[in-house]
């Protein structure tokens, strides 16, 4: 068996570090409609976030995504610190705007292609370990790990008071996404594969 690994999907770019933006903006992508994200959400926006109250910078979240459940349009709308896009046309926007992206998904399965995504696009990612299982990264230097509501807020809160603080880690996940998910990963993935059907 040859497997090939997923692409990096072709409208990630690098991008440079956010800013201008008094605010601390947080980006949670995901297909909006599929339970454990929903579950996800509702998570950030029920518990983490009233962690984050009273910092230096406000913290403001975006959740985009396709075809949101009803349960997590309502929550998403009832916060005052939430931006529900629903279906958007290109997420480059919105990462361009985000300073980080949170992933606390505790279940479910598949690759987390917002994982490879996050990362070409040169955004700090604070996630579960769950939620980059077997894509071979290390916490601490290719992304922040996160368990409980509690540790959440706390790295944001870290990321929110040093801002450059975390730029090596996020210039090593560009790094390993390139060197593991790029064209050039993919093409020798896909040449070997057809040397062994030779």
């Amino acid at each position: 068996v040859s497997v090939v690994p997923n692409p990096v999907p072709p409208a990630c770019v690098f991008l440079s570090p956010a800013v201008g933006n008094h605010d601390l903006e947080v980006l949670f992508v995901g297909h909006l409609a599929y339970a454990p994200n929903v579950r996800s959400v509702l998570f950030l926006v029920g518990e983490i976030l009233p962690l984050l109250s009273g910092t230096a910078r406000e913290v403001h979240l975006t959740v985009a995504g396709r075809t949101p459940s009803r349960v997590l349009e309502r929550a998403c709308r009832a916060s005052s610190r939430t931006t529900l896009v629903e279906n958007p046309p290109s997420l480059t926007e919105l990462y361009e705007r985000s300073h980080l992206v949170v992933m606390p998904i505790y279940e479910g399965g598949g690759t987390r292609i917002k994982v490879l995504e996050a990362m070409a696009m040169g955004r700090l990612i604070v996630a579960t370990e769950k939620a980059v299982e077997n894509l071979g990264l290390n916490p601490g230097r290719h992304y922040l790990r996160a368990e409980s509501a509690e540790e959440f807020a706390r790295v944001i809160l870290e990321a929110c008071e040093s801002p450059g603080r975390f730029e090596e880690i996020v210039s090593n996940a560009r790094e390993w996404v390139v060197k593991h998910h790029g064209p050039e990963a993919i093409d020798a993935a896909v040449f070997s594969a057809l040397g062994d059907l030779s």
